[in-house]
């Protein structure tokens, strides 16, 4: 799918970053038939690569490849199942900056079970290794595989940021999952569903664009976001005295959080996805029944 909307977008060079469970056949099927795309994918501890007819296992071999540099790599992996976490803030958030050895090498992967062409491929790793991990946390020691030519520090770099990036679109479809509930929609038609799984994409995008940046940078100016018609609205209706203080990204989600439930009685509290969206409806309910009014006042 990747591919062919490359092609229809004239997008050259256009990147996949997929998990390990999939990588293995598609690193392949990219690498031999498709055009116009690429692959960025974790490598699997058991995997074995083949080196002078033989083989062995991908991390053993990376592990003794020069450095081609040292990086720090800022870890702020924000995730509502706080339990997966080894080190977090109050907020669920794991913070730290890890400092980790780059090693970059070309290996070449036997063809995997189902392959018609058992012929071996040529890919790009980039391996990364943390030093002087703090106690208590689990250490980066990961490996990337690429179709992407990586010969320079700043290639690989490159491979990492696009790698990280893939938390993004994790978490946008676990709100459409989990917020959305696309799962649970019923519909005649599987064109029905499409056309409003279509709408949802928005709603989704909309909501973790929001409560990120409330996130990110808590002064940011919600009027960039919200007129100020429905911000006075969302600030009666949930009975929080208006005052340009209350006027920042990160008050205002607040209050929208509380019109879903959102409590904050410990403070630090985190506020979710699912409140956030359970008090968005309800500012828009009001909103439009204030719009209403107004225009049946006008009417009359």
């Amino acid at each position: 799918q990747t591919s062919l909307l490359a092609k229809r977008m004239n997008i050259q060079n256009a990147v996949t970053c997929i998990d390990r469970e999939g990588m293995y056949n598609l690193l392949f099927y990219a690498q031999r038939e498709l055009e116009l795309m690429h692959i960025v994918t974790k490598g699997k501890k058991n995997i074995n690569i083949v080196k002078n007819k033989k083989e062995e296992n991908l991390f053993k071999y990376m592990k003794r490849q020069e450095i081609a540099g040292c990086i720090s790599i800022n870890i702020n992996h924000e995730s509502e199942r706080t339990g997966n976490s080894q080190k977090s803030n109050k907020d669920g958030v794991e913070q730290r900056v890890a400092e980790c050895n780059i090693r970059i090498a070309p290996i070449c992967l036997r063809a995997p079970k189902g392959v018609n062409n058992k012929t071996p491929i040529l890919v790009q790793a980039v391996y990364i290794q943390e030093i002087n991990a703090p106690r208590g946390v689990e250490k980066i020691d990961t490996c990337l595989l690429t179709t992407i030519n990586v010969e320079t520090l700043e290639d690989a770099l490159r491979i990492i940021t696009i790698y990280k990036n893939r938390w993004v679109i994790e978490e946008y479809h676990r709100v459409l999952e989990n917020t959305c509930k696309v799962e649970n929609f019923r519909n005649a038609t599987a064109g029905r569903i499409k056309r409003l799984i279509a709408f949802y994409l928005i709603i989704a995008w909309r909501l973790r664009a929001l409560l990120q940046a409330g996130r990110m940078n808590l002064e940011l100016d919600a009027n960039l976001f919200f007129n100020k018609s429905k911000m006075e609205i969302i600030k009666v209706v949930a009975r929080v005295k208006y005052d340009t203080a209350s006027e920042t990204i990160g008050s205002t989600n607040t209050i929208i959080g509380k019109l879903g439930g959102f409590t904050d009685q410990k403070g630090g509290t985190r506020l979710g996805y699912e409140v956030y969206a359970r008090g968005s409806v309800v500012a828009e309910y009001y909103t439009e029944a204030y719009k209403s009014i107004c225009q049946y006042l006008d009417d009359w």
